[in-house]
């Protein structure tokens, strides 16, 4: 378990980069939506524009960056700090069942 934690601990940084360079694109997605949707609400293909809207928007809702933060901290015992150095040794605490 120690070598899956270990490796989880730089996929928040990254997660967080891919999520800052979305967030553009997500602004043009609502901006596309809203400015189209009454013209084009019967239209078929207007069908899969909201529905990537509609994904987009619950991706960006549960923060996945802080959800993978969260997990490999709770196995640590501390799910609030941002400091890093508790993390070093080997997991202490079996993580809550919201995370399971």
């Amino acid at each position: 378990i120690n070598a899956y934690l270990n490796s989880l601990k730089p996929h928040p940084r990254t997660l967080n980069a891919l999520f800052t360079q979305y967030a553009p694109e997500l602004a043009v997605l609502e901006r596309i939506y809203y400015i189209n949707n009454n013209q084009h609400r019967p239209a078929l293909f207007w069908h899969r524009v909201v529905e990537a809207q509609r994904y987009s928007r619950r991706l960006r809702s549960l923060d996945v960056p802080s959800l993978v933060d969260g997990l490999r901290r709770s196995f640590y015992g501390d799910t609030t700090d941002t400091d890093s150095k508790p993390q070093k040794g080997a997991w202490m605490h079996y993580p809550p069942t919201a995370y399971l």
